[in-house]
C-alpha cells in the first residue's frame, strides 16, 4: 500500500473517531419530540405511585464501611427512581453487545473476560443502570451510567471501500473490551418530594464529550456564546416522558445523546421497572431494567489498592482533594496533620484486553476532551460547581452540597455537618 493511502486511511480513522456519535437507522431526527407510535404510548405507563411506595419500603441504604454513615438511602433511591431516563438502545451487527447489563453479568468482578464470556451459557442478560446522587441546598444531581460488554463500533465505510484488510485492522483497533457512557440529570428541588421538583437539564458522555440538553426552564442561561461552543440551537432539548428523560444510545460505540425518532425495529427500549428482565425474552418496546448504586460496586473497588491482584480496575488517576477532608474516606488514614490537600489514586478504567485495553472510564475518569476541566474528576465530584461555570448561574443555584458521599459530605443525617461546639 502506498505511503498516501496510509495516510489517507489514518486522517479517516481519526476523524470518525473524535466527531462524537454517528446517527443510525433508528436515530432519525423527527420534528416531534413525543412518540407517534401508539404501541410505544401504551408502553410508557406504569403505575409510578406504587412502584415509589415499594422502594421507599424495601431499598436497602448502602452504608460507608469506614465511617459508617448512610452513603445510599431511601430518597436516593426515590429521586433515582421517579427522574430515571428511557433509554432507547440502538440494536447494531451484534445485539448482545448493545444489552444493557451488568458488569459482573458473568458472575464475577473481572474485566478480563467480559467480551468473550458474552455468548456463554451464564450469561445473565437482564437489565441494569449504575446510579450515584449529589445534592445541594437547590438541586438534585444523579449520575446514570450503562455498562455494555462491548465497544464494536464501525468506522468509515470508505475505509474499507479503499483499504481493503488495512480497513478491518484500524476498525478492531477501535474496539474495546468493556465499555461505559452515562449521563447526569439535574433536578431543581422543591422540599423533598421527587414528585414537586423539576428536570432543568441533562449532560450526556458520547466518547469523550459532553452535551447539554437544557429544558424549557434552562434555556434563559443560553447565551450566545455557549451555543455557538457546543454547537447547539436552543431547539436542542431534552424530550421527556412525564418526568423521565428520553436518551438514545447508540449501537456498537454507545455513546448517549438526546432521542429525536420513533420506535423501530433495530431498537431497544429500557425503562426502569425495579424488575429487570431480559431482552432476549421481553418486548423489545418496553424492557425493564433496575438500579444499581455505584457507590458500593465500582466505586468501593476503585478506592481499593490497585495492584496486580485487582481484576476490575486497569489503571489509576491521580486526583488531589482540598482540604483533604474532601477526599473519599478510604483515604483519610493518609491525612497528614498540617497538610492542605490529599493526593490519592483511584481507579479509572475497567480492566481489558481484548483490542484496546482499559478503555472504559468510570465517570471521576470523564472529561469533554475540547473543555478540559482545572482539576481531575470535577464533573463527577462536583457537578454543581460544573453546571453553575457552564452557565454562569447566580445564587440561586447552590453549591453548597447536603449530600455528596464521594467527597465525603453526609449532612443529611442530624447533626452530622454542624460544628463540633453545636453537635
Amino acid at each position: 500500500m502506498s505511503p498516501i493511502k496510509m495516510t489517507w486511511l489514518l486522517l479517516t480513522a481519526v476523524l470518525v473517531f473524535i466527531s462524537g456519535p454517528r446517527p443510525c437507522a433508528a436515530e432519525r431526527p423527527s420534528p416531534e419530540s413525543g412518540p407517534e407510535n401508539s404501541t410505544e404510548r401504551r408502553a410508557t405507563k406504569f403505575n409510578y405511585e406504587a412502584l415509589l411506595k415499594t422502594i421507599q419500603a424495601d431499598a436497602a441504604p448502602v452504608v460507608d464501611k469506614i465511617t459508617g454513615r448512610v452513603a445510599v438511602d431511601s430518597k436516593d433511591w426515590l429521586y433515582a427512581a421517579h427522574f430515571s431516563p428511557v433509554f432507547y438502545q440502538g440494536v447494531g451487527r451484534t445485539p448482545r453487545g448493545d444489552y444493557m447489563l451488568k458488569f459482573n453479568y458473568d458472575g464475577d468482578w473481572s474485566g478480563i473476560n467480559n467480551w468473550h464470556n458474552l455468548d456463554s451459557s451464564n450469561a445473565d442478560y437482564h437489565g441494569y443502570v449504575y446510579f450515584s446522587t449529589a445534592e445541594t441546598l437547590t438541586h438534585f444531581f444523579i449520575f446514570y451510567v450503562v455498562f455494555h460488554a462491548r465497544d464494536y463500533k464501525r468506522i468509515a465505510e470508505q475505509v474499507y471501500l479503499f483499504g481493503g484488510t488495512a480497513g478491518w485492522l484500524l476498525e478492531k483497533h477501535l474496539w474495546h473490551e468493556n465499555d461505559l457512557e452515562g449521563s447526569v440529570v439535574v433536578i431543581k428541588k422543591n422540599g423533598d418530594d421527587p414528585k414537586a421538583g423539576e428536570v432543568v437539564l441533562v449532560e450526556t458522555m458520547a466518547h469523550f464529550r459532553f452535551f447539554l440538553f437544557p429544558t424549557d426552564t434552562f434555556l434563559k442561561y443560553f447565551t450566545e456564546k455557549l451555543l455557538k461552543t457546543r454547537k447547539m440551537n436552543k431547539a436542542h432539548q431534552v424530550a421527556m416522558d412525564e418526568s423521565h428523560p428520553r436518551l438514545f444510545i447508540e449501537p456498537e460505540g454507545h455513546g448517549i445523546m438526546r432521542y429525536e425518532g420513533k420506535l423501530e425495529k433495530n431498537m431497544m427500549v429500557y425503562r426502569y421497572k425495579a424488575q429487570t428482565e431480559n431482552p432476549e425474552r421481553a418486548d423489545h418496546s418496553n424492557i425493564g431494567y433496575n438500579l444499581i448504586p455505584i457507590y458500593n460496586t465500582f466505586w468501593e473497588r476503585a478506592c481499593a489498592d490497585i495492584d496486580a491482584e485487582n481484576v476490575t480496575f486497569g489503571s489509576v488517576l491521580e486526583f488531589t482533594f482540598e482540604p483533604p477532608e474532601r477526599a473519599p474516606t478510604f483515604f483519610h488514614h493518609k491525612i497528614q496533620p498540617g497538610k492542605k490537600d490529599l493526593t490519592v489514586n483511584i481507579g479509572v478504567a475497567l480492566k481489558g484486553r481484548v483490542h484496546g485495553a482499559n478503555k472504559a472510564r468510570l465517570p471521576w475518569g470523564w472529561w469533554d476532551r475540547f473543555d478540559r476541566p482545572t482539576w481531575n474528576g470535577s464533573w463527577y465530584f462536583d457537578p454543581a460547581q460544573v453546571v453553575k461555570q457552564q452557565f454562569n448561574l447566580g445564587d440561586d443555584f447552590s453549591t453548597d452540597y447536603i449530600h455528596n458521599p464521594s467527597i465525603n459530605i453526609f449532612c443529611r443525617e442530624p447533626k452530622a455537618c454542624l460544628p463540633p461546639d453545636n453537635k
